[in-house]
């Protein structure tokens, strides 16, 4: 498989902004992220980059933060490697470990889940998903029905079958993140239904608790989706985007009769637990 690496020199005076121009990166079809040193990376499948979206992402938003970049073409190589030098385990609360396989095991921890931490969005490290992971671990999930969008490598679906979940459907529209969930569920032997695409590849079916972690203006696209799939009294997680983008999310959300019940926040990034 073939990626292109973008490095990115950013303005000293810039650092502030490297989540939000994460944000617009993920809408050019960026999937992957790595920070050394001084240097910024991104990944990205050679069909989905062009190089005039790039530069006229770096015009618009010019006075947020100013960057310059190189590519190069990688070949598939070996990112575990690369992991097990830069990877640590995370811990959420007392109540849930995410760990690599060559990680010492947390045996006096409630949930643990093993991430083979490849190119796909999810290890716990991004503030979205220890979040919802936090959430998660307060709600009762027993026997319930639940839908985990935009799954990256199934961290949150994996923690839904250790909550005794009865069915859990992960959905990722990227190729590389629905093969990396088959091997997380392989690893941490549970069973998840794996589907690739939008909110269509769940259309008809109805569900529990959804979790929602992509971003903003996916969010507001399929809230009619999210509020028909919902089951009565059904919890939905919203996260993905920041702080201040959450009063446009509960004011859309309000439309399709979600009310919103819990929030958590960190370094600006939200994610909001909505009830039906």
């Amino acid at each position: 498989m073939e990626f292109l690496e973008i490095n990115f020199l950013l303005n000293p005076d810039s650092s502030e902004n490297r989540e939000i121009l994460i944000s617009e990166l993920d809408d050019l079809g960026f999937d992957s992220y790595w920070e050394e040193d001084d240097v910024f990376r991104a990944y990205i499948m050679p069909v989905n980059f062009t190089a005039e979206k790039l530069d006229e992402l770096k015009n618009r938003n010019e006075e947020l933060f100013y960057f310059n970049y190189t590519i190069q073409n990688l070949q598939e190589r070996n990112w575990n490697e690369l992991w097990e030098r830069n990877f640590e385990p995370v811990q959420i609360n007392d109540q849930c470990a995410v760990r690599a396989p060559f990680h010492k095991p947390f045996p006096k921890t409630p949930y643990e889940i093993i991430i083979e931490p490849k190119m796909a969005f999810g290890t716990a490290h991004h503030e979205t998903t220890s979040m919802i992971l936090d959430m998660m671990t307060d709600m009762d999930m027993d026997r319930l029905s639940i839908l985990d969008m935009g799954s990256g490598t199934g961290v949150l679906s994996i923690m839904a079958k250790l909550k005794n979940a009865e069915k859990v459907i992960a959905v990722d529209n990227d190729d590389w993140a629905c093969k990396n969930t088959a091997e997380n569920i392989i690893i941490n032997k549970q069973d998840i239904q794996i589907r690739k695409g939008d909110i269509d590849a769940v259309h008809g079916e109805t569900f529990d608790i959804i979790l929602a972690n992509i971003n903003r203006n996916i969010l507001l696209r399929h809230m009619p989706g999210y509020a028909k799939m919902l089951k009565k009294n059904g919890q939905i997680i919203f996260s993905g985007f920041y702080t201040e983008d959450l009063e446009s999310i509960k004011g859309k959300a309000a439309k399709y009769g979600l009310k919103l019940v819990n929030i958590e926040t960190k370094n600006n990034w939200i994610a909001a637990l909505f009830v039906a």
